[in-house]
This record gives C-alpha cells, sequence and structure tokens, in this order.
C-alpha cells in the first residue's frame, strides 16, 4: 500500500464551550496523568456573616493525557506563554 500523507486540521465548532477555571489538581496513575480543571467562587460576606471553615472547588473538566501528550501539552503551553510575554512586555 503506497504512503498518503494526509493533511489534519483544527475544524469550527461554534457549540465549543468555554469553562472558566482558577483551580488545577494534577494526579497520575501508572500509565496517565489526570488534569482536573475547576472554580472557587469567591465568598462575599457582610458583617453579619460568619467566615465559612471550607469553600469547595467546582470540578469543571477532567482530562487524562499519556506522558507523552502531556510532554507535548507542556512545550504546546510554554511556547505559547512565552510568545504572549514577547508580545505584551
Amino acid at each position: 500500500m503506497a504512503e498518503k500523507e494526509i493533511m489534519i486540521y483544527w475544524e469550527d465548532n461554534p457549540d465549543l464551550q468555554t469553562h472558566y477555571v482558577n483551580q488545577l489538581f494534577v494526579s497520575h496513575s501508572d500509565n496517565d496523568f489526570y488534569l482536573i480543571f475547576g472554580e472557587i467562587t469567591p465568598v462575599i460576606l457582610n458583617e453579619n456573616m460568619d467566615i465559612p471553615e471550607k469553600i469547595g472547588i467546582k470540578p469543571v473538566i477532567r482530562i487524562a493525557l499519556t506522558p507523552e501528550n502531556l510532554k507535548e501539552f507542556i512545550d504546546v503551553l510554554n511556547a505559547n506563554y512565552q510568545a504572549f510575554k514577547e508580545k505584551y512586555k
């Protein structure tokens, strides 16, 4: 069978949801890394309220990656962050 080069590209998805996250939990097993992104909402208190003893983080999405894909993810994030810093310095 002859080899053929196939172009891969990102398609548009107007229904793709955007989630705001401000917390990250990372764990791993023998074969995979798990990134759990979550959101913690600030507590707004008035003078008649007690400060809560605990505040929950709402998990938004969990992503499982192989070690190889995690390395690529880190490299892509780092390259984009460096480009962002250069643009706005």
